[in-house]
């Protein structure tokens, strides 16, 4: 029995090496997510449920599979293509994607003492707050992701001015 998710993904990742000669790419990582979909999609009479119930058997399917993995990595684009195909007239894998994304991007703005806010903070944004903060050179895809996720934060960001003497006038829009 593994004890963690990160141990779960080595596993996987040196499986999938090892069958092609130590190259290992996100498609291939990530396929695990698809044919898990793939099989409960197939595993069902559609003729059982009504609209509805399909509508909500997909949607607690697809938020209990794949939702640990998306809250943490930007899925490969055709990945989510895939996935979208077998349950697109249901539900947007990338939007939900991305909403878990924003997720732990807001957890880094109200919770910045925490172990993965100071990494974050120290290799990525150590001059600014985190919707400030730029891509960078060589990012990782953990930051590439939550960066990914950060576009709905700002959208549905609103000012509160308070006592005013964090408003930087020149710099804050």
């Amino acid at each position: 029995m593994y004890t963690s998710w990160l141990e779960v993904m080595g596993k996987m990742r040196e499986k999938v090496a090892e069958a092609n000669g130590g190259f290992c790419n996100q498609r291939e990582l990530f396929s695990f997510i698809k044919s898990r979909v793939w099989n409960k999609v197939n595993g069902w009479n559609s003729f059982l449920f009504s609209q509805a119930g399909k509508e909500t058997l997909i949607k607690v399917m697809f938020q209990a599979i794949p939702s640990y993995t998306m809250s943490c990595f930007k899925m490969p684009k055709r990945m989510i293509k895939d996935i979208h195909r077998l349950i697109s007239w249901f539900w947007d894998p990338k939007g939900f994607n991305k909403a878990l994304l924003a997720k732990q991007g807001w957890r880094l703005i109200r919770f910045p003492d925490s172990l993965v806010g100071k990494v974050l903070k120290g290799c990525y944004f150590p001059n600014c707050s985190f919707l400030e903060a730029k891509i960078g050179g060589s990012p990782s895809y953990t930051w590439m992701s939550i960066w990914w996720g950060r576009e709905l934060i700002e959208m549905g960001s609103r000012w509160r001015v308070g006592s005013g003497d964090m408003i930087r006038v020149a710099e804050d829009r």
